[in-house]
């Protein structure tokens, strides 16, 4: 009986644990691909959604050699200008890992036409029950 017991709710354990990591797997890739619209329909609301109002973003000089550091409004702000992005790219998570208690996640994501290829590197808390970009690195270069 207690052999039962224990198999029947270490099943039902295993089941909820599994749900939950599927749940918080879809509201992650939620937020990334409204990251990535958001850069390619230059819609800054989207952008400022998605971040902390906490977060950086650092990104590669197109060169490659040096560094520059934006805040998270300041990037929506400039992505709503008009000035950056307006592309209409395919998407591809490379990675996605997310801590055990469901807090913290970090993902590798490609964004790219046939022109530019970009890499992002995301760090994702789970805070007041919303997932929002904590740190974006990005790198991009011309595509093929």
């Amino acid at each position: 009986m207690k052999t039962t017991f224990l198999i029947v709710f270490a099943s039902l354990f295993a089941s909820a644990v599994c749900s939950q990591s599927k749940d918080e797997t879809e509201a992650v890739k939620t937020v990334i691909t409204k990251l990535v619209e958001g850069v390619d329909k230059q819609d800054g609301k989207m952008l400022a959604d998605v971040f902390h109002e906490t977060s950086g973003i650092f990104a590669f000089t197109p060169d490659g050699t040096g560094m520059l550091t934006v805040t998270a409004e300041q990037f929506a702000g400039m992505h709503a200008s008009g000035k950056f992005g307006g592309r209409k790219r395919k998407m591809e998570i490379k990675g996605l890992d997310i801590n055990d208690e469901g807090l913290i996640a970090s993902a590798i994501v490609h964004a790219y036409d046939k022109k530019v290829f970009y890499d992002y590197r995301l760090t994702l808390f789970k805070i007041d029950g919303k997932w929002g970009i904590v740190s974006f690195g990005q790198r991009s270069r011309k595509n093929g």
